[in-house]
């Protein structure tokens, strides 16, 4: 020791004084994507990136995915260019239930309240 130092020699370099890990031991965490779920995929068309919507139909490994675009056609895609989304397909929103009785009693209630209104100002002015 000398004025509260240790020496360092050349030894020192290939005996490191505490215990490494390893970059191989440190795994990274992966997101998981699992089939049948609705994505958002990076499409480039024209060298310009496009995020189109999809479902996943196949997985080939621990990165890459098939995926059914909504436009019909397949394309292979790492997990990279991938987003989870919540949006449905058009066809899904389409065939949803809705209830046209409360939309109709809705505009029948705006158009007695727009009328009744009308009224009011025709007794006030006249």
């Amino acid at each position: 020791m000398y004025v509260s130092r240790q020496i360092g020699i050349k030894l020192d370099a290939m005996f490191p004084r505490y215990e490494m890990t390893s970059e191989q031991e440190i795994k990274p965490h992966t997101r998981i994507i699992k089939v049948g779920e609705r994505v958002r995929t990076k499409v480039f068309v024209n060298n310009k990136p496009n995020w189109k919507l999809g479902v996943v139909t196949q997985k080939l490994g621990h990165l890459h995915y098939i995926v059914k675009l909504d436009e019909g056609r397949e394309v292979k895609s790492h997990i990279n260019q991938m987003q989870k989304s919540a949006i449905q397909k058009e066809e899904e929103i389409s065939n949803a239930p809705t209830s046209n009785s409360n939309l109709h009693s809705v505009k029948i209630t705006i158009l007695m309240i727009i009328n009744l209104s009308t009224l009011l100002l025709l007794k006030e002015t006249g």
